[in-house]
Order: C-alpha cells, then sequence, then structure tokens
C-alpha cells in the first residue's frame, strides 16, 4: 500500500526503469473499478521514468494503480501490475 499526501495537484506515484522500448499504459481506478485517471498511455524510451497523477477533483480514498508494459524487441515480454493507493488530502 502506497499512501500519499497532496499539498498540490500532482503526486508522483513511480519511478521506473526499461531496459527496451515499451508500449506503456498507467491508468488509476477507485474502488468500484471505475478508471479516475490516465497518466500515461504511450511508447516509451529506455531509461529512468517518473510518473504523475493528477489528482484535483478526486476526494480522499484508495485507488489502484494499473501499469503494463509490452515490450516491442520481445513480445513476450510483458508486465502487468497493480498497486494500492491512498490519497490524503
Amino acid at each position: 500500500v502506497r499512501t500519499i499526501q497532496t499539498h498540490s495537484t500532482a503526486q508522483r506515484l513511480s519511478s521506473s526503469a526499461f531496459r527496451s522500448r515499451a508500449e506503456f499504459r498507467l491508468f488509476v481506478y477507485n474502488v468500484l473499478g471505475q478508471e479516475v485517471g490516465r497518466v500515461l498511455q504511450d511508447r516509451i524510451e529506455p531509461g529512468v521514468h517518473r510518473f504523475y497523477w493528477e489528482s484535483r477533483g478526486l476526494p480522499s480514498g484508495v485507488y489502484f494503480l494499473r501499469m503494463k508494459a509490452e515490450s516491442e524487441v520481445n513480445a513476450l515480454r510483458t508486465f502487468i501490475g497493480m498497486k494500492k493507493l491512498v490519497l490524503l488530502k
């Protein structure tokens, strides 16, 4: 569980390192399974990346971060992960 305390409206969610180009998707969902934020849906280059979530207009509560990275080099190398977030305002 990751707790996010906010003083501004953008929170750093994750820092990730990639070894090859990947099609990357990073979405935020509420406890009802509804998408409430689309952080990134794009092709990214190898390297370290930081991702930020704009939570303006959302109440404090529990959210889920879904990450999916599909390697462009090897179709068998796909990462899918989910993190639980607690947003405190």
